[in-house]
């Protein structure tokens, strides 16, 4: 399942809101779900190796 942007833009906010990558996936979309904690996660490693 593709994501909608509505659902994207809570995901997204979930992840803000929380300053976390453990937050409620979009259900019906695992895969997605999970490559989007992925990439953010590799994005937030870097960036503090970065400094």
């Amino acid at each position: 399942m593709i994501s909608t942007d509505d659902q994207l833009a809570d995901f997204f906010g979930a992840v803000l809101d929380a300053q976390s990558i453990e937050v409620d996936g979009i259900s019906g979309a695992t895969t997605e779900t999970t490559a989007l904690i992925t990439a953010i996660g590799t994005a937030i490693a870097s960036a503090m190796t970065a400094k």
